[in-house]
């Protein structure tokens, strides 16, 4: 983004980009549309590389229908989800949890996701809080990641969920 959160920058020509109390936002069809350019950082040490999102997509396991299920999927998320949620703001309406809460953010997500997400997650009151934070991911440190994102779930999540 634009004059946001230190090396994280947003081309503002791009289209669809807005702004809003002095910072430069993407939707996220815009978002998606030019993800090399939103998530411009190193890809080279994670398990997805520079293909990004289409590398989680276009791999042996999945048939050309679990594909095309996968796009479907994808623009019911824009068409449905999306308008949504677009005006939910946690930092408002969830702060207060009575189980623990656990949450994985890449070190690149965009600072449209993640300055909110920065607001939000010491206001957050919960049995157990825990963040990890993966140094070499953006968005989707699950598939970026993926070793240290299970490792995550088993020597944290997993461990407190035992009642360790």
């Amino acid at each position: 983004m634009v004059g946001v959160a230190g090396e994280r920058h947003i081309d503002p020509s791009l289209p669809g980009v807005f702004h809003s109390v002095g910072e430069c936002l993407l939707n996220y069809e815009t978002a998606l549309a030019n993800e090399q350019t939103v998530y411009a950082y190193d890809h080279s040490p994670n398990h997805e590389g520079q293909g990004q999102m289409s590398e989680n997509l276009l791999v042996g396991e999945y048939a050309l229908i679990d594909q095309v299920h996968i796009l479907g999927a994808f623009m019911d998320t824009f068409s449905v989800l999306n308008p949504q949620v677009q005006d939910i703001d946690f930092r408002t309406t969830a702060t207060s949890f009575e189980v623990p809460v656990f949450f994985v953010q890449g070190a690149h997500e965009a600072p449209g996701r993640a300055i909110p997400f920065e607001e939000w997650y010491p206001m957050i009151d919960a049995p157990v809080k825990e963040l990890t934070v993966l140094p070499t991911s953006g968005h989707r440190p699950l598939f970026e990641q993926p070793d240290e994102f299970v490792a995550f779930m088993v020597d944290t999540v997993l461990d407190v969920a035992a009642g360790n």
